[in-house]
């Protein structure tokens, strides 16, 4: 399985935030296009397993990973614990829980659930949110 490690808001496996596109595609090649939905300010590269989201001046703000990759913060491999164990793990005194996401804005990561299983991780650079 491949694995991407992650370093809060500076890069999630090759993909480093603030990056711009070219760069981004440079390192990977193999993509597709597209928009995400109407209201998306740019369009989204599509890798397969994870999504590339850029600012309206072609630079990385913000990578969504799915199932299918193992995902390592600090030498664990956080997609292998529940949305409970990743609460506990990470401990982040801003974290938002919503009955389909949770928000780790100290650690720049956001989970999307359904029926109490992560669906995706979205890892993101500093003022995303704002």
């Amino acid at each position: 399985m491949k694995q991407m490690t992650f370093i809060p808001y500076e890069s999630i496996g090759s993909v480093r935030f603030g990056s711009t596109r070219e760069i981004v595609r440079k390192d990977n090649p193999k993509y597709i296009e597209f928009r995400k939905n109407k209201f998306s300010r740019n369009t989204t590269d599509n890798y397969g397993l994870y999504h590339v989201f850029y600012t309206k001046e072609n630079c990385v703000e913000a990578v969504e990973v799915f199932k299918g990759i193992d995902i390592v913060l600090d030498g664990v491999t956080i997609s292998s614990l529940s949305p409970d164990e990743l609460v506990r793990h990470l401990s982040d005194p801003k974290m938002v829980k919503e009955s389909d996401s949770i928000n780790f804005p100290s650690n720049g990561l956001s989970l999307s659930i359904n029926d109490g299983t992560i669906e995706s991780y979205l890892f993101y650079a500093r003022g995303y949110w704002d």
